[in-house]
């Protein structure tokens, strides 16, 4: 009798035992790790694939060439002979190196800003290694990795990548020093300072200091700023940086001026800023930076807004330390939105150096509702999903794209199928030559106006953009329509 009583006794839960979590399909923390090395080799594959595309990235391409074709590493160059004052030269060293290296394929050239993706997905992991499990750690980076912004800039030649190296460098340096009390995490802090002066020049810093500044006045803690190693800090941060500026400016005298006033004061203060020397001024409404947002998030932006105007039923249970760590991404994620709130000349890739708290604050705000209720907050199902769209996304782009189903904005089709038929006539773009023909030809495609009386010689190739709609009358014939760019190919005989 006593027996069949103790039975049912040994199988009851203890009062202590922590709730069972119950989800449609129970997802493990190595399931996010295989999404997200999945999204990694979607985006290294398309990478592979994809030319060289105008405008952004074959201009930062097209110098990355010439700096490593001319042998002149100290100042990028614009075109052969004109120096490149727009941004310091870490992109370029990071393409011309890979090329010099390895060669000019796209993937190589590529490689060195994925490279440094993977190295923000490390440092975004060890930041919150204290405030994440294992399962909800994987998750922060899978969110990172697909948000299309992030997606686009880990395999693309552009000067983000080492901007947001540069910030996230210090923005986890920050953290883990004064939490922990590490002094190597703290000089990393001053040397990411440093660098962010390489990638993208004051704004860099500036996109690190305003976020502590924010977190240090709201939490009121500026005793934590003893805990960082400010001699050997300092003298760290200026010597990445002042020296290529000292040489920069001795080398090409006014580089400081446009660079530190131009780029970094009247670009963001008038709209529409005519003095841009290297491309056309945007002019974009005040607010537009959080459309932006929305843009370079997609899905995960709208989970984060879901997920916060819902956190009221989880704020009770936060800890002083939660609420602390929650604040400080906070302020990291909202400081390139409210530093470019009122400028007009913006692009949507400014709000980069925030995407690596937004995947910190969704990880977390799902486990805290987790750890709450004792429930999934949402399906897994639905997560795989989000995480999944982009990088399908891609797959599809890559794989129509070159057939003319999208609009690919590349002269590489082109320039290859010349190369390929032409014996020796040279090549022509009628009045305009796009960036990735300069890049894919190494510059050996010229341009010639429509009005031109003296031709270059009896025979050449002339690419002539579709939309045109005029051919001058140099006995031109049709050769070739590639599916991807906007120049058809026509051999004239005139």
């Amino acid at each position: 009798m006593n027996r069949r009583l103790r039975a049912p006794q040994m199988t009851r839960p203890r009062n202590d035992s922590l709730p069972v979590t119950k989800v449609d399909s129970p997802v493990r923390g190595n399931t996010w790790l295989w999404l997200l090395l999945s999204v990694l080799a979607v985006r290294f594959l398309t990478m592979a694939l994809l030319p060289v595309t105008d405008t952004t990235e074959s201009r930062y391409a097209e110098i990355s060439r010439l700096m490593e074709a001319s042998g002149q590493w100290l100042v990028p160059q614009f075109e052969p002979g004109v120096p490149f004052w727009g941004k310091p030269p870490l992109f370029a060293w990071l393409s011309a190196g890979a090329m010099q290296l390895l060669g000019n394929a796209e993937v190589m050239i590529r490689l060195p800003h994925f490279l440094l993706a993977l190295a923000v997905l490390w440092l975004t992991r060890k930041a919150g290694m204290h405030e994440l499990d294992e399962n909800r750690g994987w998750l922060a980076l899978l969110v990172l990795a697909s948000c299309p912004l992030f997606f686009v800039s880990m395999g693309t030649v552009m000067t983000e990548s080492g901007l947001l190296f540069s910030t996230t460098l210090s923005m986890t340096g920050f953290w883990l020093a004064v939490k922990q009390g590490s002094k190597a995490w703290g000089l990393l802090f001053f040397a990411g300072l440093g660098l962010g002066m390489l990638a993208k020049g004051p704004v860099g810093p500036a996109l690190t200091l305003i976020p502590i500044t924010m977190w240090l006045a709201t939490e009121r803690r500026w005793r934590v700023l003893r805990r960082l190693p400010w001699l050997t800090g300092i003298v760290l941060c200026l010597v990445v940086f002042v020296p290529w500026y000292i040489a920069a400016e001795r080398q090409s005298p006014g580089f400081l001026s446009y660079f530190v006033v131009g780029e970094h004061l009247l670009r963001f203060i008038q709209p529409g800023w005519e003095g841009d020397l290297y491309g056309n001024p945007h002019r974009e409404w005040p607010g537009m930076i959080w459309v932006f947002w929305f843009q370079a998030t997609a899905a995960w932006g709208v989970l984060f807004a879901w997920l916060w105007l819902r956190r009221a039923k989880t704020q009770h249970a936060e800890t002083r330390d939660q609420r602390c760590w929650r604040r400080y991404l906070l302020s990291w994620m909202f400081a390139p939105l409210l530093l470019f709130t009122f400028s007009g000349n913006i692009l949507w890739t400014y709000v980069i150096t925030g995407l690596p708290a937004l995947a910190l604050l969704i990880a977390g705000m799902l486990q805290q509702r987790q750890r709450a209720s004792g429930n999934a907050p949402l399906r897994s199902s639905l997560l795989i999903s989000m995480a999944v769209l982009v990088p399908i996304a891609s797959i599809i782009f890559t794989a129509l794209a070159p057939r003319g189903y999208f609009s690919l904005l590349s002269e590489k089709a082109l320039i290859s199928h010349y190369i390929e038929t032409t014996n020796d006539e040279p090549l022509y773009y009628l009045d305009y030559r796009p960036v990735s023909a300069s890049f894919y030809s190494q510059r050996e495609a010229g341009v010639i106006a429509g009005g031109a009386t003296a031709l270059p010689g009896p025979a050449f190739w002339l690419a002539v953009h579709r939309r045109d709609g005029r051919l001058p009358p140099w006995g031109c014939a049709l050769q070739h329509s590639p599916g991807s760019g906007l120049f058809d190919l026509y051999r004239c005989t005139p």
